[in-house]
Order: structure tokens, then C-alpha cells, then sequence
């Protein structure tokens, strides 16, 4: 019994956390943007990956959207 009211209680605590942050994250409060990068594990990096792509993302009233979405190629080198 106890370690299933530990588990239950552990539950409990992470969707109290999410139920605290996902309304201001998605917007409740007013219009929020994230930039969303996704790492490419073909060539691994201590992070896990290289980034490969980048999607900025809007959210506001419990909408998201993406709002664009770029490549790594889509910047130019940088200069040395």
C-alpha cells in the first residue's frame, strides 16, 4: 500500500506542476513565442546531437502554432 501511494503521490505532484505552468506557458496570459530547436543524432554531441532545423512557435489562448520554420542552411556562414 505504501508504495502505491508514493507512486500516486508522485503523480499527483507532476500534474499539479503541469497544471500550474501549461496555462501561461500556452498563452493564458497573454501571447507567448518559443523557438523550438530539434537536434539531428547523426552526428552526436554531448547535448545529444547536432541542431539540424528551428521552428518558432506562437501560443496564445491555448492555441499553438507555428509561425515559421528554418534549416540550418537557411543562415549564412559566419564570417571568421
Amino acid at each position: 500500500m505504501r508504495g502505491s501511494v508514493t507512486q500516486a503521490a508522485t503523480a499527483v505532484g507532476a500534474l499539479h506542476g503541469a497544471s500550474v505552468l501549461l496555462p501561461t506557458m500556452l498563452g493564458g496570459e497573454g501571447p507567448r513565442s518559443y523557438v523550438l530547436a530539434m537536434q539531428n543524432n547523426a552526428e552526436l554531441r554531448s547535448s545529444g546531437g547536432i541542431i539540424g532545423s528551428i521552428a518558432l512557435l506562437h501560443a496564445e489562448n491555448g492555441r499553438v502554432t507555428l509561425q515559421r520554420q528554418a534549416s540550418t542552411r537557411d543562415f549564412p556562414p559566419l564570417d571568421t
